[in-house]
């Protein structure tokens, strides 16, 4: 009898769970076309997004502190040394190339 009893309840607790597994039927969407225009005519403003960063922005804080840890920076990195190397050396040989 007490068998009985737990398989219901097992068998009623699965029911229960399964139930929570069921979903719903998606409906289909609408898709929805936005027609584009052949071309576009905001205007060209002179300036806008032809931004050059400069090279030494960080000066713009007027920080004596950044500025004195950038150079240390400079002056301890390097990999941005042999960055720089390299650079020179690729100016060198285009110059040379050209010559």
């Amino acid at each position: 009898m007490m068998h009985a009893r737990s398989l219901i309840a097992a068998v009623a607790v699965v029911v229960a769970l399964a139930g929570g597994c069921a979903v719903p039927p998606v409906a289909p969407q609408e898709r929805v076309f936005a027609p584009l225009p052949a071309r576009y005519d905001a205007p060209v403003v002179a300036g806008v997004g032809q931004d050059t960063l400069d090279a030494e922005w960080w000066r713009t804080f007027g920080s004596e502190e950044l500025d004195a840890l950038l150079a240390r920076v400079r002056a301890q990195n390097l990999d941005l040394a042999a960055a720089g190397a390299r650079v020179r050396q690729a100016e060198a040989a285009a110059r040379a190339a050209s010559a």
